[in-house]
């Protein structure tokens, strides 16, 4: 049988091919491994919640009245970790003032601009949104104000 030219040349792409299915499929493997490690550990913000659940049973066991100034110190502890949770799983507190955008607003009620406040602008947030990477986890709930009822 005689020697083909080209069929040496196929040869060597299908080698070389090989070669780049090899090494791709071992990058493949380190990176199912090291997946199925980070798998087997706790997500960080795990022990957080744990402190949360435990001082929000604290505050409300049942048959003990919370004493205020103790419930108002747990619930500014809570509003602290829950902050620091947030932080680290990157989402953060959307708390506009200024005009209202859909995009960012959920207009839930509106109140008179009677003392000359500019009408289409946040008069009061009512539940504040949140933002995660950039993107709208929840928009801000808002008073708007409107033009006042005519005389």
């Amino acid at each position: 049988m005689a020697w083909n030219p080209l069929a040496g040349h196929q040869i060597a792409r299908l080698r070389q091919e090989n070669a780049l299915l090899r090494a791709e499929a071992a990058e493949l493997r380190a990176e199912q491994r090291a997946l199925r490690a980070e798998a087997r550990h706790l997500h960080p913000v795990v022990p957080e919640l744990l402190q949360l659940a435990d001082r929000l049973a604290d505050l409300t066991k049942e048959g003990e009245p919370a004493d205020a100034e103790q419930a108002a110190a747990a619930l500014r502890w809570l509003d602290q970790r829950l902050t620091r949770i947030f932080a680290a799983c990157d989402v953060a507190d959307l708390r506009d003032e200024g005009a209202v955008d859909p995009a960012r607003h959920e207009v839930v009620g509106s109140r008179p601009a009677d003392d000359g406040r500019p009408v289409g602008w946040i008069a009061e947030t009512v539940r504040h949104g949140y933002v995660w990477r950039g993107q709208i986890l929840r928009h801000q709930q808002v008073i708007v104000y409107i033009e006042p009822p005519k005389p």
